[in-house]
């Protein structure tokens, strides 16, 4: 098998970043397959080629496969942002709690192969489409007929795509990217080049809280420019326009990156039309969430992850509960009702400020609990605890728990933990690691991103002895 080559394949299942799985018994190798579903049978185009393994596209579906779908989406193929969408919805939830299997069983050692056998059924999404608040949208320079794109990002590359009906997010969130796309190219001031690394415009991130407890829609427009000398009044322009057009905005921020590296995260705040935070409703809390800070990207989603843990916590009103890697408290919070008292440690000084003025503004709904936060540097362990935890949650983000996170747990060994991840690989390895203290009793996948591979899983540890 070589670089170019045009195969016949059938493929078998899926792993872990979404791509189809075939064996090709004549070469003894498996080919992963952009593209590819179980139970099709394709013609792929193979691109890198391994000792034992190569990656390919599928190009044409000669066979297709028993729970394919057509797409609802216009830009699905292309667009990297649903990798699942042309597969059927019950079929995307069995692989993705078969998946969270394979992982702990191949990953986990000992303590992942018993906990594999552990894993239930994923808990659906109870939206299957509309069900972000939150994406994040990239510029890219165009040509004599696009002055420049905006959108998100092709498969398996750095080019922008326009995207116009992105069926992930509200309708209203679309109008606004549009005409943010629209006035932009008409700005005079050109999209950032990675490559020269000159231009003005980087990313737009849209953050919507959806109408609730008489909240009206609301919207944060997140804009990230290079350090340019007209972006602040080209800005400033923009914020009057959206203002004007939807009531819906409540706030367009201007964020300054000066890093190369292509992320959507700003590093210098320039200028806030509008209020710093934004209400954000989630059962009968509101959090109130920067523009950078974090919060769950499916909110109803969210309702149902945190009644998981909620119930893998087994609490009784009487323990002390620390959640790590807190965010904007979100956990905690949810929580604290149940508990004797609650606190949260996070990395980032500004989610932390966001989980103090959460806390303060549900205080007529969580009562008289006792709630703390505190910014730590999580690498060097939880230092400074506010109390010896019953419980503790750990939520990291998908690199996994720092190693002296791990540490500090298989030393204080609290009576229950509840591992909460987006990444099946990473919590493998760290169940792996609190095997020596701890038996998993459960593993439960819950399905916060219909139509990709991404799922979030929760397990309940109980101490050993």
């Amino acid at each position: 098998m070589h670089t170019g080559d045009i195969v016949e394949l059938t493929i078998d299942s899926l792993e872990l970043q979404g791509r189809g799985v075939a064996r090709d018994a004549e070469r003894g190798m498996v080919v992963f397959v952009e593209r590819g579903l179980p139970g099709q049978r394709v013609k792929a185009l193979v691109g890198k080629v391994k000792e034992r393994f190569a990656e390919a596209e599928a190009v044409t579906v000669l066979d297709p496969a028993p729970h394919q779908v057509e797409p609802a989406c216009p830009h699905f193929g292309p667009c990297g942002g649903c990798t699942w969408q042309d597969l059927a919805y019950a079929e995307q939830l069995v692989w993705k709690s078969r998946l969270v299997q394979d992982a702990l069983g191949r990953l986990g050692g000992e303590t992942g192969k018993a906990a594999a056998g552990l894993v239930a059924s994923c808990i659906p999404s109870p939206l299957e489409y509309g069900y972000r608040n939150k994406m994040e949208f990239a510029f890219m320079p165009g040509n004599s007929h696009t002055p420049l794109y905006l959108g998100l990002r092709k498969r398996g590359s750095h080019e922008v795509i326009d995207v116009t009906h992105c069926k992930l997010m509200h309708p209203e969130a679309m109008a606004v990217l549009d005409q943010v796309r629209r006035w932009t190219a008409q700005s005079g001031l050109a999209a950032w080049d990675e490559t020269t690394r000159t231009g003005c415009w980087r990313f737009c991130t849209l953050r919507q809280a959806d109408a609730a407890q008489g909240l009206p829609l609301q919207m944060f427009v997140q804009l990230i420019t290079a350090r340019h000398p007209d972006a602040d009044l080209a800005v400033a322009e923009l914020t009057r326009v959206l203002k004007g057009l939807f009531p819906s905005v409540a706030a367009v921020v201007h964020h300054v990156r000066v890093s190369p590296v292509p992320l959507a995260q700003g590093e210098e705040l320039r200028r806030h039309g509008g209020p710093l935070r934004l209400p954000m409703p989630l059962g009968d809390l509101v959090f109130h969430v920067s523009a950078d800070g974090f919060f769950q990207t499916n909110t109803q989603g969210a309702v149902k992850l945190y009644e998981t843990i909620r119930e893998m916590a087994g609490l009784t009103g009487t323990e002390k509960v620390l959640d790590l890697y807190c965010g904007s408290g979100g956990i905690a919070l949810w929580l604290a009702r149940h508990a004797a008292a609650v606190a949260g440690m996070d990395a980032s000084a500004e989610a932390v400020r966001d989980a103090q003025k959460n806390a303060a503004a549900n205080k007529a709904v969580l009562g008289d609990v006792s709630v703390s936060f505190k910014a730590v540097n999580l690498r060097r362990g939880v230092e400074g605890a506010p109390f010896a935890p019953d419980v503790v949650v750990v939520d990291p983000p998908r690199g996994g728990m720092e190693p002296a996170v791990v540490d500090w747990l298989l030393k204080e060994r609290p009576a229950r933990i509840v591992a909460v991840s987006c990444n099946p690989a990473t919590l493998a390895r760290d169940l792996a690691r609190l095997g020596e203290a701890y038996e998993v009793q459960a593993v439960q996948p819950v399905d916060m991103f219909p139509h990709t591979p991404h799922v979030e899983v929760a397990a309940r540890l109980v101490r050993l002895g």
